[in-house]
């Protein structure tokens, strides 16, 4: 493996989160036989939301899972200075949460957040102790950034039969596309865990292929051992 598998202690603040909708931030899965040895209580009330057990379309039971990644920037950097980079040592990395270190990080447990307002409403709390108005300037940038993009293809469909102008399409597109994680958010830095470990992943390329043929390791971050805290 080219690199090791560690664990840190990180005082970090979120700059970003994907995917880019609190909604989607649980998912569902088909329940097999290994689910019944999951010790894990609900203690989130979201039993009550319908979704939970009813059978798909295969016969099987549904259940829900946490699922999501957010973007850390070191806390020592000021907000919206620093960029994307690919170590543990950069100043951003992007950590997957996974469903039990998402439990522990909300208090929640996953379920349905399209269908449940009420749980939606829970977790958007919860992440806002986490990251402050950081949803909000997002949800707003995509909104100019989609009233950008529909402008210059408006500005195409007209000027289609024109000549180029001096500036190319392709500089005219980035001009409509923002990074969240480069603009300063209000919220504070906090402390966390973070995992650092390898995962195989496909490679056509042999010189690239380090975890076997065909394999290549990629480096992957984790958050982990972290929860919110009440204001």
């Amino acid at each position: 493996m080219p690199f090791e598998n560690v664990l840190c202690r990180a005082n970090v603040r979120v700059v970003d989160f994907r995917p880019h909708s609190l909604q989607d931030f649980a998912s569902s899965r088909r329940k097999t036989e290994l689910d019944i040895l999951s010790d894990v209580s609900s203690n989130s009330g979201s039993d009550s939301d319908e979704d939970v057990g009813r059978p798909d379309n295969s016969g099987r039971e549904l259940t829900w899972e946490w699922c999501f990644a957010l973007q850390l920037q070191d806390a020592s950097v000021p907000s919206g200075k620093a960029k994307n980079s690919g170590g543990l040592n950069s100043s951003r990395i992007w950590v997957v949460v996974s469903n039990a270190h998402a439990q522990l990080l909300t208090g929640l447990d996953a379920c349905n957040l399209r269908a449940n307002r009420e749980e939606l409403a829970k977790l958007r709390e919860k992440l806002f102790i986490l990251w402050g108005d950081l949803e909000e300037k997002k949800s707003n940038m995509t909104a100019a950034n989609d009233k950008k993009r529909s402008r210059a293809e408006a500005s195409k469909s007209k000027l289609s039969e024109r000549p180029p102008l001096d500036s190319s399409d392709a500089e005219a597109e980035a001009s409509t596309k923002q990074d969240v994680g480069d603009h300063a958010v209000s919220n504070r830095p906090f402390t966390c865990c973070i995992e650092q470990y390898g995962v195989q992943v496909s490679e056509r390329d042999a010189a690239k292929a380090d975890a076997g043929e065909g394999k290549r390791w990629e480096r992957v971050f984790a958050l982990f051992g972290t929860k919110i805290s009440s204001l």
